[in-house]
């Protein structure tokens, strides 16, 4: 003990440095770690997320950089899975949601806007904190808790009337439980996403979350998918000429679809 105590005294300096140095490689180890578990448990803080998928699409868009993976999707198509025996239920929302501002008497309040298909919050299984998942209207609103907070003091906000920067003025219609910090959905106003694209098969501007009742499906819910994309393709050919048809019938071949 004598010993240490005295190549401590003796050498300041160096075992200084190598007090820092271990502080610094502790440091950037729990930051590391804290980064690798956050990315293993991206998503799994989701109800059930073994059977939640989320779809992609491959070779539709003709760009430079045409072998990268997509989530984006036109509406038609995403409504179409609600039919397959093999899906539990989907959550389809428009990509372009984003940040807002709810206006109020004494300010805004900065959240998130995500434009819903009404009744598919319920492929998320969030718990129900106050009112119903159902959206009967475009004015009909869905509020996280941590929002509702802030605007109402209280989880409990249904009936009450919201005003968004985006012109969107609606009531609450059900409060849920926060989604996981780290997961694809962002707290914050959910509301409907209205009758736009609603039969547009050239706007790829959504996306969805598949929920199967088994995983073991998951590959002929991809086969089934494809072969409707091919089925209503072939029905805008109609007006296209015979020879023009065939290429298209290639590029539309080559597009795969994955959960």
């Amino acid at each position: 003990m004598k010993s240490f105590i005295y190549i401590i005294r003796r050498f300041k300096t160096a075992n200084v440095l190598n007090l820092l140095g271990l502080t610094v490689a502790f440091a950037c180890f729990y930051v590391f770690m804290t980064q690798v578990q956050f990315t293993q448990q991206y998503n799994k803080g989701l109800y059930e997320h073994e059977n939640l998928y989320r779809l992609q699409v491959k070779g539709i868009f003709m760009l430079s950089n045409n072998d990268a993976w997509s989530t984006y999707f036109t509406r038609p198509m995403a409504e179409s899975l609600f039919d397959y025996p093999q899906v539990e239920n989907v959550f389809v929302y428009s990509a372009d949601h984003g940040p807002c501002h709810i206006v109020k008497d004494e300010g805004q309040i900065k959240t998130n806007l995500t434009r819903i298909l009404p009744g598919s919050m319920k492929a998320l299984h969030p718990k129900i904190l106050d009112g119903t998942l159902e959206m009967n209207t475009d004015q009909d609103i869905i509020l996280t808790a941590s929002i509702a907070r802030t605007c109402f003091n209280s989880t409990q906000a249904v009936g009450k009337p919201l005003k968004l920067d985006s012109e969107l003025e609606g009531t609450v219609v059900g409060g849920i439980e926060d989604f996981p910090e780290n997961c694809m959905i962002s707290n914050g106003v959910f509301t409907g996403l209205g009758e736009g694209n609603k039969n547009d098969l050239s706007n790829w501007n959504y996306r969805c979350l598949v929920r199967l009742h088994s995983q073991s499906t998951a590959g002929e819910v991809e086969a089934n998918i494809k072969k409707l994309f091919l089925k209503l393709r072939e029905s805008q050919y109609e007006y296209i000429p015979q020879d023009e048809r065939e290429d298209l019938r290639k590029k539309a071949n080559a597009v795969r679809f994955k959960l």
